[in-house]
C-alpha cells in the first residue's frame, strides 16, 4: 500500500499539469534573448557605435574660437585698440572620410560581438533544453519500470499467499521493485536540476515548471553553412577592419587641419601729432580712428611627423586579426564537420535501437506470458525486462545525442543567418 502511494505521487510530480501551456524550443530561446543582461548590454554597444559613426560624418568636427581684445597703450592712455578675432578649423574631406569608415567598422564589429553573445545564450538554452527533455523521459521510463516491478511483486505476492509461488521469488520481486524506486529517486533529482539549469540558461529565478518537447528522432534539413559567417569569425575580420580603418585614420590625420581666421581691429590715435601747449580740450576727446579687417589661412607643413610609426602598428595589428580570422574560420568548420558527424551518427544509431527496442520489447512480453505459464523463472523474466528497459534507455542516451548535436547546428545557423 505505501509503494502504491509513493508510485502515484512520484507520477503526480513528474507529470506537469495539462492546464500549463507546453514551452517550446523557441519559446525558451526568445525568452532567453529577451531576458539576457550580456545582450542588453551588448545593444547599448551597438547603439553607442551608431551614435559615433553619426558624429563622425559631422563636417565640422571643431568648435570656432572667438577671440576680443581691447583697452589703453602705455604710456599715451588716450591710444587704444579693440580687437575682434573669429577662428575655425576645417579639416581635409580625407580625413572626414577615413573618421567615417572607421566608426561605420567600429559599429560593425559591435553588431558582431552582439551576435557572437547571442549564439552563446542561444547554444546555452538548447543544450540545457536537451537536458531537461532527457530528464523527463528518463524519469518517465524508470516510472514505468517501477510500475511493472510493483505490479509483478503484487501478483507474486497473491501467489505466495495461494501457495503457487516460492518466497523466494516475493523477496526477488520487492528487492527489484526497491531498485526501481531508486532509480526513480534519482531520476527526480536528475530532472529537478535539469529544469533549474534551463531556466537558468532562460533568466527565470523558478524553476522550469511547463511540460517540454521531446527529443528529436531524426535531423531536419539544414541550409549551407558558410564558417565566414560565423560570429566568431566576424569579430576577427571586422576588428581587422577596425584596425585598418584606424591606420588610414592615422595617416590622414598626418596631413593637418587648416587654420582659418578672419579678424576686425580699431586703432584710436587720441594724440594729434603735432599740438599746442597747453593741450586743448578738443585736442583731448578727439582722436584717429584706424579699421582693419584681416583674413588669414593657416596650412602647417607635415615635414618631421607624419605619424609612420602609429600607422605601421596599426596595419600590423590589421594583419593579425586577419590570421586569427583564418584560423576560427578553419576551426569553425573543423568543428561544424565533427558536429554533422555526431548528429548523423546518433540519427543512425537512432534507427538501429529502434528495430532493437521492438525486439526487446517483443522478447520481455514474450518471457512474460512464459513465466505465467510455468515455462520460466522470475530471474529469467526480470533480465528480459532489463534487457528491454536498457535498451529504451538506449535510445534515450542517443536521443540526447542527436539533441546535444543539433542543439550546437541549430544555434550556429540562427545566429548565421541574421
Amino acid at each position: 500500500m505505501i509503494a502504491s502511494v509513493l508510485l502515484l505521487s512520484v507520477v503526480i510530480s513528474a507529470e506537469p499539469s495539462s492546464a500549463v501551456p507546453r514551452l517550446s524550443l523557441d519559446s525558451a530561446v526568445q525568452e532567453a534573448v529577451g531576458a539576457s543582461p550580456m545582450l542588453r548590454a551588448g545593444q547599448h554597444g551597438v547603439e553607442v557605435a551608431q551614435q559615433r559613426q553619426a558624429a563622425a560624418s559631422r563636417i565640422l568636427q571643431d568648435n570656432p574660437t572667438l577671440d576680443l581684445r581691447g583697452g589703453p597703450e602705455v604710456p599715451n592712455v588716450l591710444d587704444g585698440q579693440v580687437s575682434v578675432r573669429l577662428g575655425q578649423e576645417f579639416e581635409g574631406p580625407w580625413l572626414r572620410s577615413a573618421r567615417m569608415t572607421r566608426a561605420t567598422r567600429e559599429r560593425d564589429r559591435a553588431q558582431a560581438e552582439q551576435s557572437l553573445g547571442r549564439l552563446e545564450v542561444e547554444r546555452s538554452v538548447r543544450v540545457a533544453y536537451a537536458v531537461a527533455a532527457w530528464a523527463d523521459d528518463l524519469l518517465e521510463a524508470r516510472q514505468m519500470a517501477l510500475q511493472d516491478a510493483q505490479q509483478r511483486a503484487d501478483v507474486i505476492r497473491q501467489q505466495v499467499g495461494l501457495g503457487h509461488a516460492a518466497p523466494m521469488d516475493l523477496q526477488t520481486a520487492e528487492a527489484d521493485q526497491a531498485l526501481q524506486a531508486a532509480e526513480v529517486r534519482e531520476a527526480e533529482v536528475l530532472r529537478l536540476g535539469a529544469r533549474a539549469a534551463l531556466a537558468r540558461a532562460m533568466g527565470r529565478t523558478s524553476a522550469v515548471q511547463e511540460p517540454l518537447d521531446p527529443l528529436p528522432t531524426e535531423r531536419p534539413r539544414r541550409g549551407t553553412f558558410t564558417a565566414a559567417n560565423h560570429p566568431e569569425v566576424m569579430v576577427l575580420a571586422r576588428d581587422a577592419a577596425v584596425a585598418q580603418a584606424t591606420a588610414s585614420e592615422i595617416r590622414a590625420e598626418a596631413i593637418p587641419k587648416v587654420r582659418t581666421f578672419v579678424s576686425y581691429q580699431l586703432n584710436r590715435n587720441g594724440f594729434p601729432a603735432v599740438y599746442p601747449a597747453p593741450v586743448p580740450r578738443d585736442a583731448l576727446l578727439g582722436g584717429t580712428y584706424e579699421h582693419q579687417l584681416v583674413a588669414s589661412v593657416a596650412f602647417p607643413i607635415p615635414v618631421f611627423n607624419i605619424n609612420g610609426a602609429e600607422a605601421a602598428e596599426a596595419r600590423a595589428l590589421s594583419r593579425q586579426r586577419q590570421e586569427e580570422a583564418a584560423q576560427a574560420r578553419q576551426r569553425v568548420e573543423m568543428e561544424r564537420i565533427q558536429m554533422e558527424a555526431q548528429a548523423d551518427a546518433a540519427a543512425a544509431r537512432i534507427l538501429e535501437l529502434k528495430k532493437a527496442l521492438e525486439l526487446a520489447e517483443q522478447a520481455r512480453q514474450s518471457a512474460q506470458e512464459a513465466r505465467a505459464a510455468g515455462q520460466f523463472s522470475l530471474v529469467d523474466e526480470l533480465m528480459a525486462r532489463d534487457r528491454a528497459l536498457k535498451a529504451r534507455l538506449d535510445m534515450l542516451d542517443a536521443r540526447r545525442d542527436l539533441a546535444d548535436a543539433e542543439a550546437e547546428l541549430a544555434a550556429m545557423d540562427a545566429v548565421t543567418a541574421k
